[in-house]
């Protein structure tokens, strides 16, 4: 009967080789998220429309505005956000 001998090497491996699978895994179900619902809206959006985009309330998109600075654009007073700052901002906030 063969055994693998274990040594610190392997160990660090196959936990890093777990870790970037699962990591890997995690990308493909953001990505694969972004695109089955990026299609259903514009590229700029009304601030309800984002907060659907989202899944978060108007009021916690508002504070996302407020507090981390996300980007609105103002034209004669009409907002509009742009989907793929969305994005970023989402993904920049993954943990």
């Amino acid at each position: 009967m063969l055994t693998e001998d274990i040594t610190i090497d392997s160990v660090i491996t196959k936990t890093v080789q777990q870790v970037l699978e699962g990591e890997i895994e995690k990308l493909k179900e953001d990505i694969y998220f972004l695109l089955n619902t990026s299609n259903k809206y514009s590229e700029y959006m009304k601030l309800k429309d984002a907060s659907k985009y989202l899944d978060v309330s108007l009021n916690t998109l508002k504070r996302y505005i407020s507090e981390y600075d996300l980007a609105i654009t103002k034209i004669d007073g009409i907002q509009r956000i742009s989907k793929s700052d969305l994005d970023v901002f989402m993904l920049s906030h993954r943990s």
